[in-house]
């Protein structure tokens, strides 16, 4: 995912296309990977292979599965408020 937001930034959209859909291979669960494959095919103009992408993903019986969801932050830290914003976003 890291990789693949680099070469985003870096406008090598079709290196981005490619380790994002390394990321959904190796985590299939997961939200992330799909979700930044979709936004870098949409950046190449491929607006139904975008669709697709998600929709594949989230049509299907599995379940879905984000770590973000898992991780418990001490509130105490500034890591903690942090990731309570971030799970909102998630959420909404």
């Amino acid at each position: 995912m890291f990789l693949g937001a680099i070469a985003e930034r870096g406008s090598r959209y079709a290196d981005a296309e490619r380790l994002y859909l390394d990321a959904r291979e190796a985590f299939p669960r997961g939200q992330s990977a799909p979700l930044a494959l979709s936004h870098v095919l949409m950046r190449e103009g491929r607006e139904a292979d975008a669709r697709t992408a998600v929709a594949r993903h989230f049509t299907g019986r599995a379940r879905v599965v984000e770590p973000l969801w898992t991780y418990l932050a001490d509130p105490a830290t500034d890591l903690g408020p942090t990731l309570d914003l971030l799970r909102a976003e998630v959420w909404r």
